[in-house]
């Protein structure tokens, strides 16, 4: 439990850091999914569910018959897929699908892509669309519907991939660039 200890204890970190910085409702995704408002509204469900889990492995009574299950390591110089994007149109036009393709390296095979995709507008939930494959060109493409594209709302987007030994990334990737890329429409 050391590990859910530490978690929690970064999250009051975090808390503690943004100080009085932020106003106290802050919108992280749709309220209809029950999301916080703030960072310290977590901070409170974190505790409570941490203080739950430390009840229920107090609970836990082993039994003199199981078996120890070995997760397997995973290798962590697993070539990891990489996703390049095939240039697009730069805005998107209401009344017409954005199409998005992307080329995809991936060692051990794909076993999912998909397309992400939303209004900027953290209050709502990421879309997705499954990107399949052209076999004559070798990309991987969906689109986000015309009935989407609103003029009102800029887009953003971004693909997750899975190869078949299950290692994934999201593309753009976060630790070299911003993990999504923004599209506006036209008006």
């Amino acid at each position: 439990m050391t590990d859910e200890r530490d978690a929690v204890q970064a999250w009051r970190e975090l808390v503690d850091a943004a100080g009085d910085y932020y106003i106290d409702d802050l919108a992280f995704g749709t309220t209809a999914r029950g999301f916080p408002r703030h960072w310290k509204d977590e901070l409170k469900l974190l505790n409570t569910e941490f203080d739950q889990l430390v009840t229920e492995r107090q609970a836990v009574k082993g039994k003199l018959d199981a078996k120890p299950v070995r997760i397997p390591a995973r290798d962590a110089n697993a070539a990891l897929p990489v996703v390049s994007f095939v240039a697009n149109q730069a805005k998107a036009s209401p009344g017409k699908d954005y199409v998005v393709q992307a080329k995809v390296a991936a060692p051990a095979g794909v076993k999912w892509i998909r397309l992400r995709y939303r209004h900027v507008n953290q209050k709502e939930d990421y879309q997705t669309a499954e990107m399949t494959l052209n076999s004559a060109t070798g990309t991987y493409t969906a689109a986000i519907p015309a009935a989407f594209v609103d003029p009102q709302w800029a887009l953003m987007y971004f693909v997750e991939v899975v190869d078949r030994q299950g290692n994934g990334r999201i593309y753009p990737d976060l630790e070299v660039e911003t993990p999504y890329h923004l599209l506006s429409v036209d008006r």
